[in-house]
């Protein structure tokens, strides 16, 4: 027998089959059959050979090169040998949608309406449907997800809980005000204290409001500061830092009115206190916590900006409504004339050294000017 298979020219064209030769076939083809049919269409090529060639020793197949998709909490792993990755190559190169990973008829036989879907799917769109392996492999990493976001939208939940139940109860009248404690009230009036002690007390000690207490109490004509605190359980800390009385004069009802520094009226009295300075003259008629006006404002700066040494042997001070020009009467009816309020340091500090030269026979001293002028009598 001849290398090649030949056609007898005697024999009919239509009765004999075609007889391809063996090496006439692609190499490509045979390797999809050798894939498709393993080694039983290895034995029928090798018999089909030239019987004249040598046997030769059978060609060591390589190891097949294994890919593992897969971790420790995800579905089971796919394995893909090399004649198998390259047999879905050769079928799907010219595919342009997803390939899928795994042992399509494996797949096929498990889930039969699964893969009837599939095709569909795939013969709607032309996109190689995913596998069911990885299919379930994303649903349990999904899974995961919205398991660890339930745990933590509980504990935000179960916080929101605790804080909520927290301020029911010191919110409640477990925690109420049974106690006001005020420090500093020496002026005061204490019918206005007293009221806002029965606004306090009983109420929820969380739920006072130290601000509007505080601005409440400064609104007062003697505090000038007011700072509002709580103690647990059950008590509310008011400390007052009170105005002081610098000056005093009567006004045209026949009142004595008493001001701070800043002219600020603090209280009408029916008779003259003895503390505050004395203004000289008839003042207005202001009410509590208003304002007496600038003049009378400037001569309580000069009142405080007084040494002691002056403070000591001043009667009276002075004030010129016209002008508003201020004065001291010192001593033995001895007047001292400032001139307006400004630049008062350096005349006190004039004044102060003619006091210590002597006041004998001495009528008036004028330090509102650089030149200090003294009037014997």
């Amino acid at each position: 027998m001849s290398d090649d298979l030949t056609r007898d020219p005697n024999s009919d064209a239509s009765d004999d089959p075609v007889v391809t030769p063996v090496s006439a076939v692609p190499d490509h083809v045979l390797h999809e059959l050798r894939g498709a049919f393993g080694e039983e269409t290895e034995a029928s090529a090798g018999a089909a050979e030239s019987a004249d060639d040598p046997p030769t020793e059978p060609a060591t197949a390589p190891a097949a090169k294994v890919i593992q998709i897969g971790g420790d909490d995800l579905p089971d792993a796919t394995f893909l040998d090399e004649d198998g990755e390259d047999r879905l190559r050769s079928t799907h190169e010219s595919s342009r949608g997803t390939i899928m990973i795994g042992d399509a008829d494996d797949a096929a036989m498990a889930d039969p309406a699964s893969s009837a879907e599939a095709s569909a799917e795939q013969a709607a769109t032309g996109a190689v449907p995913m596998d069911p392996r990885v299919r379930e492999r994303r649903i349990g990493v999904a899974r995961a997800q919205g398991r660890r976001r339930l745990v933590r939208a509980s504990i935000a939940a179960g916080v929101v809980l605790a804080v909520i139940a927290v301020f029911g109860v010191l919110a409640s009248s477990l925690f109420r005000v049974d106690n006001v404690a005020i420090q500093g009230a020496l002026y005061t009036d204490p019918e206005a204290l007293a009221d806002i002690e029965d606004d306090l007390r009983g109420e929820p000690l969380l739920l006072v409001d130290t601000a509007d207490i505080e601005r409440r109490l400064e609104q007062l004509a003697w505090v000038e500061l007011a700072q509002v605190g709580k103690d647990f359980p059950d008590t509310v800390r008011i400390d007052l830092r009170e105005r002081q009385p610098v000056i005093t004069f009567v006004g045209s009802d026949s009142r004595w009115r008493v001001a701070d520094r800043d002219g600020r009226v603090l209280a009408v009295l029916d008779g003259q206190p003895a503390a505050p300075m004395l203004v000289a003259g008839v003042g207005p008629d202001t009410e509590v916590a208003q304002f007496a006006g600038s003049g009378y404002a400037a001569v309580a700066e000069l009142v405080v900006s007084l040494p002691p040494e002056i403070r000591t042997i001043t009667r009276t001070a002075t004030l010129n409504p016209t002008t508003g020009d201020v004065g001291l009467i010192i001593d033995d009816d001895i007047v001292v004339a400032l001139g307006q309020p400004v630049d008062l340091p350096a005349k006190l500090t004039r004044l102060l050294q003619t006091v210590r030269g002597g006041l004998e026979d001495v009528a008036s001293i004028d330090v509102s000017t650089g030149e200090v002028s003294v009037t014997s009598r």
